[in-house]
This record gives C-alpha cells, structure tokens and sequence, in this order.
C-alpha cells in the first residue's frame, strides 16, 4: 500500500478512478472530557487503545461504512493524524486511513463527498473526535490544470511522530494541511490561509520545487500538483456544550438527512456504538480516567435502538437506565 501513491502519481494522466481517503483516529479529542487525560498518555499506549480490536471499523481489512455504500474499498491502513483543536496544542496520534476508489466523473465526485461528509461525521461523533475528515484524489485526466491545487507527495514509508510534527510545520509554512493517507503524504490546499486563499496552480507547482528542494523525507519521492476535494465535520463547539444534545444532533441530522444511506450504515453504526462503549468503560475502570456519562448513554441508546430509537431519545429527553450497561456486558458474553 505504501507505493499506492507513487503508482497514483505516474498514472495520474491516464487513470481514471479516482481515489478517496477516509481518514480517523480513535483518541478521543482534546477538550472533550471523554478520556482525557489519554491524549498525554505515553504514545504506546495510545497506539494501543487505537488498535484494540474494538476500536476498528473494519470488517475484513476493508472499511466498514464505505463497503456497506457499495465503494471499491482497498485495505485500510495506519498512518499518523495530526490535529490541532481550537483549545490549541498540535496533537499527534495513531490514526487510519480508508482507502476506496470510485469514477472520476464530476457527479460521482460530488455524490462520494457528499456521502463521505455524512460517514465521517458518524464515525466522528461515535468516536467522540473533534472533528471528521477526508479527502479525495481526482486523476490529472479529469482535473483542468487550474484546479491542481494541493500536492500528493510519495513517501517510502509513514512518517514518525516526530517527522509528522515537522512536516504539519512545513506543510503550514505553504499554506496547506498535511494528511498521511497511508500510502503517501497528501497536502491539501488551506483555503483559510493567506497563502491557500491566493492559492493558483502555477504557485502549487513552485511549492512542489520548493519543498522537493528542502532535503526533507518529502525529497525521496515524486511531489505532484493535483485536485484534492476535502470534507470537515466539526464537532469541537458541539462537545463543549454538554446536556444540550448538540453533538447529537449534527450526527442524526447529517445521517439522517439520506434515509438510504442511515439505513445502509446502521448496522455498522450501532455495532461500533456498542463497542466504544464497553471499550471505554473498560478503559475507566483500568485507567481510572473519566468518561463523559452523555457520550456513554448515547452509545447505549444508538446500540440497542437504532438511529430513530436515539432520535426520539433526543427528542423526548429520555435516557437508558444504568441497567443498560449489564445488557450490553451480557450480549458481549453470549
């Protein structure tokens, strides 16, 4: 998987799928007050909370929601999130990427962010994350000249903590995000700053030179202008308001608005909803750190219930009893 990329680039002017990169990580998001204190943990155990088999969306290698909206998914892989939430402080985490391509027409473009925006943000709120995100890869073939305004860059191997530090310092200094997908570094146009916002094509293929000539890691391999569509689902300010269902929400409102697409990610949804909650509850009872009761209950509701049963949940400001947490311990033992 970690030559995709470079294979991505030398076929870019012929190929014609374009490739999309769900990108996650399962330490919950600073400011949250779910499992804080596991952000400044020891990175190992970090990387191990996020490889507890819990804490996988996968079924078979292949991402679970993008393989139940009938995407050709490709194994999913681990990489390196790097985040900086609004409470500031850049975070550094293990992290996933989903990998799936899809016809590079503009409709189908459109239709695989759209439904992309809707997956990440379900995933984001189950996850307790800051925010959601993902991105997508248009082939040279279908993207004018104009419009390649982010990099894709091949690497020969996933950066370290320390290399992905440096290379969110470098990818700023440009104005882009940075986003390891697994297969490669991609640097996604910042449109929000001053650089990204006078962004052009011909200022995208002088930062190409520009940072191929640093003598950084990104110098062993090819660095190549393209067209990355992203999607951001944030959840930050919805978390800090803790008792008003906001959070919850944005996540039945952004799911629910495709009753085609709720009723094909349910299952996954309510699946992982289940699992997060036990591996949480665990992780409190060995840790002794904290978990947010609103964010537990929630996971109970959607595990037992369903989307519509957490809706009227919601709606009518009802709760799961502490019972509910026996059953979910007893289904796990069956």
């Amino acid at each position: 998987m970690r030559s995709e990329l470079a294979r991505l680039a030398e076929a870019l002017g012929r190929k014609k799928q374009a490739t999309a990169y769900g990108t996650y990580e399962q330490v919950p998001g600073r400011g949250i007050g779910h499992l804080e204190e596991l952000i400044d943990a020891p990175f190992e155990q970090r990387r191990l909370f996020t490889i507890d088999p819990r804490s996988s969306w996968n079924v078979d290698g292949q991402d679970a929601l993008y393989a139940a909206m009938g995407y050709d998914t490709m194994p999913s892989q681990g990489m390196i999130g790097a985040f900086t939430p609004q409470a500031g402080g850049l975070e550094i985490n293990p992290g996933m990427a989903a990998p799936f391509q899809l016809p590079a027409t503009e409709a189908d473009r459109a239709r695989a962010l759209d439904r992309m925006s809707r997956a990440e943000s379900a995933r984001a709120y189950i996850d307790a994350q800051n925010a959601g995100a993902g991105h997508l890869v248009t082939p040279l073939a279908a993207t004018p000249a104009s419009e390649r305004t982010s990099l894709i860059i091949d690497m020969p191997s996933s950066p370290s903590r320390g290399e992905m530090t440096g290379l969110d310092d470098l990818a700023k200094t440009y104005g882009f995000f940075p986003v390891d997908t697994g297969a490669g570094m991609s640097f996604i146009n910042n449109p929000f700053s001053p650089q990204g916002e006078a962004r052009t094509a011909a200022s995208a293929g002088q930062a190409a030179k520009d940072i191929a000539r640093q003598g950084t890691m990104l110098s062993q391999g090819a660095i190549t202008p393209a067209r990355l569509d992203s999607v951001f689902e944030e959840y930050e300010p919805l978390w800090r308001e803790p008792g008003t269902g906001a959070a919850t929400r944005k996540f039945l409102n952004d799911v629910l608005a495709d009753e085609e697409i709720a009723a094909t990610l349910e299952p996954a949804l309510m699946q992982k909803a289940e699992a997060n909650f036990l591996r949480d509850m665990e992780s409190q009872r060995t840790t002794g750190y904290a978990v947010r009761e609103d964010i537990q209950r929630a996971r109970q509701i959607l595990a037992s219930s369903g989307l519509k049963g957490l809706k009227q949940a919601l709606e009518s400001g009802a709760v799961l009893p502490a019972a509910a947490a026996a059953i979910l311990l007893q289904n796990r033992d069956d």
